[in-house]
């Protein structure tokens, strides 16, 4: 992408021998290394955290985690080619090379990789927890995404019809197109992209209103599963940067900098995918926690830990519970002729089992419209 700006971007007058280079104290060189630096680090944290408490708390990875990590990958060979564009002198002039163009274009396909599975990841997330009609549009706007960043990715290797001293290493065969467009066609994929982020975080909002939660616990979920219109956000931003890139002194200064914004869409769309499981499965954490300690251990030794200080309320409630059963199961079975204790036995236990194939379908639908079942559904969708 900043090759093509960089394309379209006014030249220097070329009857002039001098080229336009900016002041050593401006190298950006610096600041942006570093900044994209520090962000792959902290997502790596976020996606690292992810993936390991999945593996021990729930049961493995699933496709978003998987397309999450090929994001990651992505994101880190092009931040690796960002740093080396950096220290062959990227931001200095206007003027590039034929083989910083090869590994800028390059650094464009990463990028957009990265951008495309980061943001269908989380698209892929909100599908498990989506029903009907909208499963339909999210995988619209999974599939449009894709084609559109893709679209960007290609058209990045064409030449510029208009910029016939430039030289190229690699470049798409056939005919070559105006720079404009091909601006124009990155502030396109760069818009689109931000937009999808915005969709996709207002999406949950609805589907977790509808569940039997508590209301806390609808927000909770909801801002969480929502963070990605910070991604969005940084999207618009880049965009602007890019309408903006030539109003100002320092150009190429400036136009380093959009490998920031380029990279911190990226990052801030792990970290904010990586947020809601983990607020799951801290939770999880937090409740057994705090139910192991209400339940006590007993400590014979000091070698052994068996637990006997269960919940006195505990006992009671299940004590109940069977009680409660077994008075309607005996009602249910009407008074018996036998006065053998062994045969009233055995139709109890016939009944127990008619009873439980009777109330089963009963017992799944009130579960099913209960907020224990609403929670663990979501918990579900998010491990």
């Amino acid at each position: 992408m900043s090759s093509t700006i960089i394309a379209s971007l006014p030249r220097r007058n070329m009857s002039s021998t001098a080229p336009f280079v900016i002041a050593v104290s401006k190298d950006p060189a610096p600041r942006v290394v570093a900044s994209i630096w520090a962000m792959i680090s902290v997502s790596t944290v976020f996606l690292f955290c992810r993936v390991y408490c999945k593996k021990i708390r729930s049961r493995g990875l699933w496709t978003d985690d998987y397309l999450l990590v090929a994001s990651w990958t992505f994101l880190l060979v092009s931040t690796s080619l960002t740093t080396e564009l950096m220290r062959l002198g990227f931001g200095k002039s206007l003027d590039f090379s034929a083989h910083i163009f090869t590994l800028s274009s390059v650094n464009v396909v990463m990028n957009k990789v990265a951008l495309a599975l980061s943001k269908t990841s989380f698209a892929v997330t909100i599908l498990r927890i989506a029903s009907g009609k909208l499963k339909i549009f999210i995988w619209f706007l999974v599939f449009s995404m894709n084609a559109v960043l893709a679209t960007s990715a290609v058209v990045a290797w064409k030449a510029a019809c208009d910029r016939p001293s430039d030289s190229y290493e690699a470049v798409l065969p056939g005919s070559c197109w105006r720079v404009e467009d091909s601006v124009v066609m990155h502030m396109v994929s760069n818009a689109y992209s931000a937009l999808v982020d915005f969709i996709l975080s207002l999406l949950p909002w609805p589907m977790i209103w509808r569940l039997a939660l508590k209301r806390h616990e609808k927000i909770g979920v909801a801002v969480a599963m929502s963070l990605g219109v910070i991604a969005g956000l940084v999207g618009v931003i880049k965009v602007i940067k890019i309408v903006t890139i030539a109003e100002g002194a320092d150009i190429p200064y400036r136009l380093s900098l959009l490998f920031i914004w380029g990279q911190a869409e990226i990052n801030v769309t792990i970290v904010a995918s990586s947020i809601p499981v983990l607020r799951v499965l801290f939770s999880e954490m937090y409740a057994t926690t705090r139910s192991d300690e209400r339940n006590g251990y007993l400590k014979s030794d000091g070698q052994s830990a068996f637990p006997t200080e269960i919940g006195m309320s505990t006992l009671e409630e299940g004590r109940k519970i069977e009680q409660e059963t077994n008075r309607n199961v005996l009602l249910a079975m009407g008074p018996s002729p036998t006065t053998d204790s062994a045969m009233r036995a055995r139709e109890t236990e016939i009944g127990y089992n008619a009873m439980d194939e009777i109330t089963q379908g009963t017992q799944r639908h009130t579960l099913r419209n209960s907020e224990s079942y609403e929670r663990i559904e979501l918990a579900r969708a998010l491990r």
